[in-house]
Order: structure tokens, then sequence, then C-alpha cells
């Protein structure tokens, strides 16, 4: 779940420089400079994989 393609659009699952890893750190950045959030089935398998450490 590291990239997606939505509309031809290549995104890479990016997050934000902030001091805490949680979810609402996580986001879609796409080639074309734009950005989607995670929606709930990708919040909940990002919760589930080895990306992140749950607290």
């Amino acid at each position: 779940m590291e990239t997606k393609t939505v509309d031809g659009v290549t995104y890479t699952l990016t997050r934000r420089d902030a001091p805490q890893n949680d979810l609402h750190n996580w986001y879609w950045l796409g080639s074309d400079g734009t950005v989607l959030e995670l929606d709930e089935p990708e919040q909940r398998a990002l919760r589930a994989s080895d990306v992140i450490l749950d607290e």
C-alpha cells in the first residue's frame, strides 16, 4: 500500500514531518503535487501494517 494511481496520477504514501507517528500524519502525495488524505479503509490497513507504531 505504498503507491496508488487515481485518474492517471501516481500517489505515494507520505508522512508529514511531525513529532508523533500517528495516522493523521500520513497522506498521499501525487506526482503532480496534489494531496489526498487517507480514507477509512486505508487508515485501518495502515494501522494493521508495520509502517507505523500504534501507541
